[in-house]
């Protein structure tokens, strides 16, 4: 966390104003008692602007001890940070935990992703999340789309539809590796 915060402020300083840093969390991390308080320190010694830090947790954390997590993520998201839930699809969530969750975006597993546009199955689901997330206000991560979102012209065009709704004032910006960065 403390170095992906340090890097993430370096690159803003660089130029890269508007990046914003994804940090998976374990399990263990996320129920640290004092995690809050970390995560606090972390961003104020790394003078990172908390918008620019994006904690993952997975889904399966979230919704162990949903009263727990709604306290924990309440907590983060008063720090100014974005959170997100990781491998959505592949948990047990309740639609009900999730609208009162107070995150920013899902990270669609990838297992959903492979296989289309032939799975009708994955197809129907993917389109099914989209819409949820467009309508709940959530930005919306499909795993994995390097190696086959390009295969499949009917989810592009709906996430190409999501994304313009969702970005027509911030403008688009790619998720990209820190080693696309570094390297150019």
């Amino acid at each position: 966390l403390q170095s992906a915060c340090a890097q993430a402020h370096g690159w803003r300083r660089q130029g890269f104003k508007f990046l914003t840093v994804a940090v998976n969390i374990s399990a263990l991390q996320f129920r640290e008692p004092g995690f809050k308080d970390t995560v606090s320190g972390v961003l104020a010694n790394s003078r990172l602007d908390p918008e620019a830090l994006e904690l993952e947790i997975t889904e399966t954390v979230a919704m162990t001890d949903v009263d727990k997590t709604m306290e924990r993520l309440r907590a983060l998201q008063d720090l100014g940070l974005r959170i997100s839930i990781d491998d959505f699809g592949t948990g047990y969530s309740s639609l009900a935990y999730l609208q009162r969750f107070p995150i920013h975006t899902l990270k669609l597993d990838r297992s959903f992703i492979i296989g289309l546009p032939e799975n009708k199955e994955n197809r129907a689901i993917v389109k099914a999340v989209v819409a949820m997330t467009r309508y709940m206000g959530l930005e919306l991560v499909a795993e994995g789309p390097e190696l086959v979102l390009h295969q499949s012209d009917e989810l592009l065009a709906a996430m190409d539809d999501w994304n313009q709704e969702q970005h027509t004032k911030t403008g688009l910006v790619d998720r990209v590796r820190a080693s696309d960065i570094t390297e150019a």
